[in-house]
């Protein structure tokens, strides 16, 4: 085989690729397109993955939400439609006696409540929680501390917030060790925290909103991550939780509507179980537009053969040898798929990464489409699958060339 490095070789290369034109121009569209296409649908369906994948990075991946309402089935002597209430006693139970949970809170959520400072007051919906609300909710301390258990046990007036507030009431003074007024009653300042939402609530220790507020033991919801467990150990929390609750308050068990419950870590499951689906199907989609490339590259390579038989003909009759004729076959095959292949690579990389930029610039990200990238490796295998590909399909035509005899080649009309 010629060294691909032969100058006279690449110079009747070109020369045959220019003499046909159009005919090199669709090879050469069909793979770029090919592997274009391939680069638009991977990226695409990296995006919707990424775009979820954020969604639940909001909080916890193994995070268990508990909820009531009333009751939807008559059960056990009670009336449907009574209402049930999460108590103190129920979070104790849940939190001692439930196998598997690692950090749990238990939330009450106070509406529109004036704070005040010096001169400036605002209204602000509370979040009085535990402590564990911070790895629950994923939240980072900018400055100052979190709550802790001797805010719990002691029943401490004070008060985590978020810059939301100290924009509204702080203006340019550091609100840490300050003290605001919540709903008439002086309460410390002592962080300021952040999370994926700017508008977080104020923070304040459950027990203390109990003391000085509500004087009731009355919860609204309660949170919880469980260990390092599978889905279906997590769904076995979810169940005893459900068992538990229905026994105190006297509900079927199968009633969702009497108590509520929401398994990040199975829903995450399950929708990445999905996306996984989804991605099979991209790649049979983009593994047919890659064969439809394939074949129209072998179809276009027999064309170019039968066009070249006389030809060949005539390099026989001079003593070429059949490696030779199917080198330069081949090297043709090779120069249109590989220049054609990274073509489609580089340009369907170029989109996808333009309009992750174009989204980022314009704040245009959503829930649901993040970082429409490609990884980089897939493009580079898919491209040189192509180029093996073109060659295999030069090879085949080019071989049964070399084969015909130089008479009957230069009969060939």
């Amino acid at each position: 085989m010629k060294s691909l490095f032969d100058v006279d070789a690449w110079h009747e290369i070109f020369i045959t690729i220019r003499k046909n034109k159009l005919r090199s121009f669709l090879t050469s569209f069909s793979i770029a397109w090919g592997i274009f296409m391939l680069m638009i649908l991977l990226g695409s369906g990296n995006g919707l993955k990424n775009g979820t994948k954020k969604m639940f990075e909001n909080s916890a991946l193994n995070t268990i939400w508990v909820w009531t309402h009333r009751t939807s089935k008559a059960y056990d002597g009670y009336p449907k439609g009574r209402r049930v209430k999460l108590r103190n006693e129920d979070f104790n139970i849940i939190h001692s006696e439930v196998a598997n949970i690692d950090k749990m809170s238990a939330n009450f959520y106070m509406g529109s409540t004036p704070f005040a400072f010096k001169n400036e007051s605002s209204n602000f919906s509370i979040k009085c929680c535990y402590p564990a609300v911070q790895e629950i909710d994923k939240l980072t301390v900018v400055d100052g501390r979190f709550l802790n258990y001797l805010d719990m046990v002691e029943k401490r007036k004070v008060v985590v917030i978020s810059k939301q507030v100290v924009d509204a009431l702080f203006r340019r003074e550091n609100p840490i060790n300050k003290m605001v007024i919540v709903k008439g009653i002086p309460f410390r300042v002592v962080g300021i925290v952040k999370g994926d939402d700017d508008e977080l609530n104020p923070l304040i220790p459950f027990t203390t909103y109990q003391a000085v507020f509500q004087k009731t033991n009355r919860i609204h919801n309660l949170t919880l991550t469980t260990k390092q467990i599978t889905v279906k150990e997590s769904e076995k929390v979810e169940q005893d939780i459900r068992t538990r609750m229905a026994h105190r308050h006297h509900f079927d068990p199968t009633d969702t509507r009497a108590l509520g419950t929401y398994n990040n870590f199975a829903d995450y499951n399950r929708t990445m179980n999905i996306f996984a689906s989804i991605q099979m199907f991209i790649w049979i989609i983009g593994c047919g537009t890659l064969m439809a490339g394939i074949v129209g590259v072998s179809n276009i390579m027999l064309i170019i053969v039968k066009e070249r038989t006389k030809e060949i003909g005539i390099r026989k009759a001079l003593g070429a040898q059949p490696k030779s004729i199917i080198s330069l076959i081949l090297q043709e095959s090779i120069f249109l798929t590989t220049l054609a292949g990274f073509i489609g690579m580089i340009a369907g990389a170029g989109v996808m990464k333009l309009v992750g930029l174009i989204m980022e610039w314009n704040d245009m990200e959503s829930d649901t489409f993040v970082n429409p990238s490609v990884d980089l490796s897939i493009a580079i295998t898919a491209t040189i699958v192509l180029i093996v590909s073109g060659v295999i399909a030069g090879y085949i035509p080019a071989k049964k060339a070399a084969k015909v005899s130089p008479i009957e080649a230069l009969r060939y009309e």
